[in-house]
């Protein structure tokens, strides 16, 4: 994976202190996609809804709890108002771990990879219910630990499903302590429930050092160290099949822009952006050149790339569509665009020409392209950032 590719939903995503890999839930942005894929923020970093368990933390040797940070290495190009996530991003674990993306999300994941994935996660499975863990609501963390009640309560659930008699009734008993904390403060306003809340944490600490942990032996073959198809090396091939199959390639952040369009961001993916020189063509030389479109250029040029039914049909284009472009129509909510415009020294030549769609890609283009050049007059020239594309077909 590049470091530039744009993460999505989806990415495999790995501690380097857990037990196996899981995928990456992003929640924030709800529209803008990359291959059909939600693009990632850096404010998808919430534990057990953006950020999986990876099973067992090797520093606890205990079930995997994820205690994330906001995401670094960011890039910043924003989608909502919120930069984007990259191959490069890295979330830190204050419990000890580095979380980083073994994938984008962009590309499916190979079948002998997902299949290594759901291997090692069962593995992980394995180890936690022969530990005693099973599938257990979790204990409380330290900060939901000191909440009177709910804290103990839920460690006393977790002890109960997990068959550890001992620490249900010693939560039993927290359980009692408190009750008595919160009519303690009652009558100290408040202070007295936070010391007694301090003690409990500190006696709870004292017991849990002892407490079971997943021996080393459980954890042989977990972890980084038992990739095979998942190695980088071994996985970084297996995608680029995976692409070739697919004629897909990731975005990039070098290679997309954001645009305005009716107050919304609208992304646009591969992307080439280069300083231009814009020079304001004569108006009546534009017309002819317009009017030779409108004629016949614009037919030819359709009727030219209908016969690429492979890319064509590979591109989404129904057999209805192939049969207008034969004829030289423009399928339904489509355009055939300029990369250079005939305003300035651009041409009718068929390499200058792409069939883009028009909402949002064409008119997110047309806006930019008409604001950047607003108020100039015939032999006014100026340097810009100009975005065109590659190839016949956009996106």
């Amino acid at each position: 994976m590049d470091e530039l590719e744009y993460i999505t939903t989806n990415a495999l995503m790995m501690c380097d202190q857990g037990g196996a890999p899981d995928f990456f839930k992003p929640t924030y942005n709800t529209k803008i996609k990359i291959h059909g894929c939600l693009v990632a923020t850096k404010v998808d970093f919430t534990p057990l809804v953006n950020i999986p368990s990876f099973k067992i933390c090797m520093v606890t040797q205990k079930p995997c709890v994820p205690v994330t940070i906001p995401w670094e290495n960011t890039w910043a190009v924003k989608v909502m108002g919120q930069e984007t996530l990259i191959g490069r991003s890295k979330c830190r674990c204050t419990i000890g771990g580095t979380i980083e993306f073994m994938t984008s999300g962009q590309i499916p994941l190979p079948d002998d990879a997902q299949a290594e994935v759901e291997d090692m996660q069962k593995q992980a499975q394995q180890a936690l219910d022969d530990a005693g863990y099973g599938d257990s609501v979790g204990e409380a963390g330290f900060v939901e630990g000191m909440i009177p009640v709910w804290g103990s309560g839920r460690d006393m659930v977790n002890d109960i499903q997990t068959g550890d008699v001992g620490g249900a009734i010693m939560n039993a008993g927290f359980l009692v302590w408190d009750v008595a904390s919160i009519a303690v403060g009652v009558f100290t306003f408040g202070g007295g429930t936070v010391a007694m809340q301090a003690g409990k944490a500190g006696m709870k600490g004292a017991i849990k050092a002892g407490a079971k942990t997943i021996s080393k032996k459980m954890l042989q073959g977990l972890g980084k160290t038992g990739f095979k198809k998942l190695s980088k090396e071994v996985l970084s091939e297996s995608l680029k099949k995976t692409m070739a199959k697919l004629a897909r390639k990731p975005v990039t952040a070098d290679t997309a822009i954001t645009l305005l369009l009716r107050g919304e961001k609208i992304v646009l993916n591969n992307i080439i952006k280069k300083p231009f020189k814009y020079v304001k063509r004569n108006a009546d030389e534009v017309a002819d050149l317009r009017k030779a479109f409108n004629n016949k250029e614009r037919k030819k040029f359709l009727q030219e790339l209908s016969k690429n039914e492979q890319l064509l049909k590979s591109k989404g284009f129904s057999d209805s569509d192939i049969k207008a472009m034969q004829r030289g129509l423009v399928p339904d909510d489509y355009q055939v665009h300029h990369k250079f415009p005939l305003d300035d020294n651009g041409t009718n030549n068929f390499d200058n020409l792409v069939l883009i769609k028009n909402d949002p890609y064409h008119q997110a283009l047309t806006n930019y392209q008409n604001s950047v050049t607003k108020g100039m007059k015939a032999g006014d020239s100026k340097t810009i950032e100009w975005y065109t594309m590659n190839g016949s077909i956009y996106p």
